[in-house]
């Protein structure tokens, strides 16, 4: 999960299973969620208030109403835009 801070500044939080943006100190809005299944990770971050990033390495996904991210590194220059 990538967050702003009310600096401005950004805030990485990692791991497999995460607390919440709430625990990362942001607000759902300030957060994004990267995860590869459209229908799952994406939409579900939208109906909790974050923004969803589609990984993609493998360039399978048709174009989204989301941002799509080929690798995680790339997911993580698309949060911090």
């Amino acid at each position: 999960m990538v967050g702003r801070r009310e600096s401005g500044g950004r805030r990485l939080a990692g791991g497999h299973q995460s607390g919440g943006p709430g625990e990362a100190g942001v607000a759902p809005a300030e957060a994004v969620y990267v995860g590869d299944l459209y229908s799952v990770d994406v939409l579900g971050a939208r109906a909790a208030g974050l923004d969803g990033i589609l990984l993609d390495p493998g360039g399978f996904w048709a174009p989204r109403d989301c941002r799509l991210a080929r690798g995680l590194d790339e997911a993580v220059r698309l949060a911090l835009e």
